[in-house]
């Protein structure tokens, strides 16, 4: 299983945001998270909108949360 490392990292900072959480366990938490997205849908994201879209809206509107968003590919820190 791939990740880059940027994307580790995000989900690294969306994981520990938990205090009760480990590094254990966000390590078989992120083995999971990939093996799931392999088995299901291969290698690859669906396509999203870009930072600027969502800096936009994040400026103009106030958004802070998203709807449609998986831990590889949300822009928030709050996301379902």
């Amino acid at each position: 299983l791939k990740l880059n490392i940027p994307h580790m990292e995000k989900l690294r900072q969306l994981y520990i945001a938990d205090p009760e959480l480990n590094e254990d366990a966000f390590n078989v938490s992120l083995y999971v998270l990939l093996q799931r997205y392999h088995s299901l849908l291969g290698h690859g994201m669906q396509s999203a909108c870009s930072e600027h879209v969502f800096d936009a809206l994040k400026h103009t509107l106030q958004v802070n949360f998203e709807c449609f968003a998986s831990p590889l590919n949300c822009r928030f820190p709050r996301y379902c």
